[in-house]
């Protein structure tokens, strides 16, 4: 038993190596497209801090790994937070600890090859969408046009809308959506597709997308 034990540990450290290797690669390839215009991430230590918390993700969670929206959420999470946290924290570790957070309590099943979180979700936002009184509309306009609301709508959920807002704005999202989790996203959604009037149906927007 101690042999098939030992076995056993040595193959999860090897999948381990494996998964944190092949998502090294893509981390490094998704690192320059990640804020690119942000002074703290134009230097080489700002993408390396960066790179070492998403690392250090897909090696405590080899079963989620890396997948791209991860590097935004990270990067938004170190631009908020100080060299030292309350608690003795640094400002990597304390972004990493919340990233985890996020991927394991706030959206779970987001990150996984499957997307089955995110895929239920934006079902539950268009389900939300057609029974709004201001965006019943919407969907059957979007099907006219051949359009699914799920191509904005899956990048607003999967990133908090840190790309989706101004940073201010993009800030009260979060600071909801951490303490109400993803009905916070939903709430955002709406409230986007109503103020912004993405899809203007009737009205002088000729359905603008």
């Amino acid at each position: 038993l101690a042999a098939q034990g030992g076995a056993s540990a040595r193959q999860r450290r090897a999948r381990r190596a494996s998964v944190c290797e092949e998502a090294a690669r893509q981390i490094d390839l998704d690192l320059p497209r990640t804020f690119p215009d942000h002074a703290e991430f134009a230097t080489a230590d700002g993408r390396s801090m960066l790179r070492r918390v998403l690392c250090a993700h897909c090696a405590r969670s080899p079963q989620v790994g890396y997948t791209q929206s991860l590097n935004f959420l990270a990067a938004f999470l170190l631009l908020q937070l100080p060299a030292r946290v309350e608690g003795g924290l640094g400002r990597e570790e304390a972004a990493f600890w919340l990233l985890e957070c996020v991927i394991e309590r706030l959206l779970p099943s987001y990150f996984t090859a499957q997307l089955t979180g995110v895929l239920a979700d934006t079902r539950t936002l268009d389900a939300l969408v057609a029974s709004h009184p201001q965006l019943h509309a919407l969907p059957p306009h979007l099907e006219s046009l051949g359009l699914d609301l799920s191509l904005v709508s899956t990048q607003w959920l999967m990133l908090g809308f840190v790309t989706a807002l101004p940073s201010e704005t993009a800030l009260r999202v979060w600071d909801l959506f951490l303490s109400l989790g993803v009905r916070a996203l939903f709430a955002a959604a709406l409230a986007t597709l109503r103020l912004e009037m993405l899809v203007d149906v009737g009205g002088a927007g000729g359905g603008r997308l």
